[in-house]
């Protein structure tokens, strides 16, 4: 992976050979920023809905989907992403204009603001319906309590109705611009070449932000989100204090030995031993300041005391131990050797150049120890600030209350 500057914007880039062109276009303009919760979404939608070359949605998809090329755009809590594929450097004059459009000429039409606003509500309510998936929600909102990043990247049906056309302007002024912009680029495109296409772009220019590290608030340590089903879903964790590489790899290399599939200890224990789940997982989740580890699964209600308890247990026995050496060194090398799979499309590669590079993991792997993940572990997890998430019914208030 190589580190450049186009001008004053920072570029990750990787050359791989025989690969089609993945670009994302990262703002630090995500919906931790929002006036009113569902801004940075609600722009999100706005900025690929019709622009001054492209009036709909449908001209846009189709100028690039002609050459086999696509787009997705996405809002974090951080960011709002536009992601642009296209299968060959030939066709990067094609990714430029549209990633102009979009960021420099959207149209925002009062009948299209009013078809995305429906738009919105309408995912909103799929959202919450997804029982097992909007646990994310549930629990980011309760172990960043107290902070921005707690708000709802899709807002509620209350905040969306009240957002403007002024409203999502004042979010590109402000948000939409080179200061706040990083790009990742990877497939089979030199660093020449790339830096001649990018410069077609007139970036804005606009105000600079300082991001501290969050203040972790332990408040609130449960909370219920009623579901009338006959599931329980479950994510637990902690917020994280420890920002660097090697704490990121430590974070990586503990969510493998609890919820690697078959064999993580949560799926050892939970199905495997006593038959109370299907599934389980654990997530190493690193924001730009701030971060959480949880695991997460469902059950019946009728098991949830026990996978709960389960739970807790196995979170106390890693505290009080750590890893086992024979287990580190296995986990070490699997991570390392599945990157050989994983990593084989252009995005999977900007999923994980986004974050890391390829020879720093390959170095802290080899180097960190059982020392290393019990300070992770010492520094990050304090079962008087475990945070538990639910979606289930409400008999489940009277266990979480215990």
């Amino acid at each position: 992976m190589k580190e450049f500057h186009l001008e004053d914007i920072p570029v990750r880039f990787h050359q791989k050979k025989d690969a089609p062109i993945y670009i994302r276009v990262q703002f630090l303009a995500g919906s931790r920023f929002d006036e009113k919760e569902g801004t940075a979404h609600f722009l999100e939608h706005m900025m690929c809905a019709g622009s001054q070359k492209f009036t709909t949605k449908n001209l846009l998809a189709e100028y690039i989907e002609a050459v086999g090329g696509n787009f997705a755009l996405s809002t974090s809590s951080d960011y709002i992403n536009i992601d642009i594929q296209v299968p060959t450097k030939d066709e990067m004059k094609i990714a430029v204009v549209i990633l102009d459009e979009m960021v420099n000429h959207s149209l925002f039409e009062p009948a299209t603001l009013e078809t995305e606003r429906g738009s919105i509500l309408s995912e909103q309510v799929i959202a919450k319906n997804a029982q097992r998936s909007y646990i994310h929600t549930v629990f980011k909102k309760l172990a960043y309590q107290k902070t921005d990043i707690a708000k709802n990247v899709l807002g509620t049906k209350e905040s969306v109705m009240t957002i403007t056309t002024e409203d999502l302007k004042k979010h590109r002024t402000k948000y939409i611009h080179r200061q706040t912009l990083k790009i990742l680029v990877v497939g089979d495109i030199s660093e020449e070449e790339l830096i001649k296409e990018m410069r077609g772009i007139n970036w804005a220019t606009g105000p600079c932000f300082i991001v501290v590290n969050l203040p972790i608030v332990a408040n609130q340590l449960f909370v219920l989100e009623i579901y009338n089903s006959k599931e329980a879903t479950l994510r637990a964790g902690f917020r994280l204090s420890t920002f660097d590489i090697k704490n990121r790899i430590c974070g990586d290399i503990l969510a493998e030995f609890l919820g690697s599939s078959r064999s993580g200890i949560l799926s050892q224990e939970l199905r495997y031993k006593r038959g109370l789940i299907y599934s389980a997982s654990a997530h190493h989740f690193q924001s730009i300041d701030g971060g959480t580890f949880s695991v997460t699964t469902s059950t019946e209600v009728k098991n949830f005391a026990e996978v709960l308890s389960v739970i807790k247990q196995i979170i106390e026995d890693l505290i009080a131990q750590g890893i086992p050496a024979s287990t580190l060194k296995y986990i070490k090398s699997k991570i390392l050797k599945s990157m050989k799979i994983d990593l084989q499309t252009s995005k999977a590669w900007v999923n994980y150049i986004e974050n890391y590079d390829l020879e720093e993991t390959s170095r802290y792997l080899e180097d960190i120890s059982e020392g290393d993940i019990k300070n992770y572990i010492n520094q990050n997890f304090a079962i008087d600030k475990f945070f538990v998430a639910v979606c289930g019914p409400e008999d489940l208030r009277m266990i979480l209350e215990k």
